[in-house]
């Protein structure tokens, strides 16, 4: 079960500063996440490249993760997402569980300026 990577207490931050806690509401809101038409055929990864111990049963981990297949409203392909990710995780008797998680949404380019005729006037900027 997904909830379970989580401690009873854990969260999630989003980038827009909304608070997930526990693993009752991350599990439910993961649900409705993704049985959304959009999210249906979409794939979260997450890979994890560099653990801190702080402490025999406290470590800090960091990775990148990216969202894939998720669709716009007509039904075509969106750019991926993707960011960095850092956990803090807990040993318990069940394992290594996620007490916080925090991630950042790298930027999507912007689009280009299309291009310039030749012989076109450079535009006025006030």
């Amino acid at each position: 079960m997904f909830a379970a990577l989580w401690t009873p207490t854990g969260d999630i931050v989003h980038t827009d500063g909304t608070v997930e806690r526990g693993q009752e509401i991350i599990m439910q809101n993961r649900i409705v996440l993704f049985n959304r038409r959009e999210y249906r055929g979409s794939r979260h990864s997450l890979l994890l490249n560099m653990i801190r111990c702080l402490s025999r049963d406290i470590a800090v981990v960091d990775g990148r993760w990216d969202l894939r297949g998720v669709l716009d409203a007509k039904g075509g392909p969106l750019p991926i997402m993707e960011g960095q990710a850092t956990l803090v995780v807990r040993r318990t008797e069940e394992g290594w569980r996620i007490e916080a998680y925090r991630y950042t949404l790298k930027p999507q380019p912007a689009d280009p300026a299309p291009p310039r005729r030749p012989g076109s006037p450079d535009p006025v900027i006030r």
